[in-house]
């Protein structure tokens, strides 16, 4: 089992199929489906890490947890798409990108959590 440290969560799509990119007629790739609504790509947190530590010494909990369905504002779907098109298998042929919990260039927003 994957134990991130700090506020480092592991993340995978829920569907798979809006991460398509396709060969467009033009220069480069495209992706699949641009007209999908921003709040359509999610997220599931597979592995969080315990928190980070503040200035006092005491452990600040991850806001994210496993199981949690998130969103990811501040990136366009174009963006993720084509950031997951890059990314090589890393770990039993499973691809997976790493957010933080106490991320200050995006936001992300839990949309579902699992109890």
């Amino acid at each position: 089992m994957l134990q991130p440290l700090n506020d480092i969560a592991i993340i995978v799509p829920i569907d798979l199929s809006l991460m398509e990119l396709t060969k467009s007629d033009s220069f480069g790739m495209k992706a699949a489906k641009d007209a999908v609504p921003e709040e359509c790509l999610r997220w599931k947190i597979i592995a969080a890490g315990p928190g980070n530590f503040s200035s006092a010494g005491i452990l600040v909990p991850n806001p994210l947890h496993i199981g949690d369905t998130i969103i990811i504002g501040g990136v366009s779907n174009r963006g993720l798409r084509e950031t997951w098109a890059k990314m090589i298998e890393l770990l039993d042929g499973q691809k997976f990108l790493l957010c933080r919990g106490f991320a200050t260039d995006k936001f992300l927003i839990v949309v579902d959590r699992e109890k």
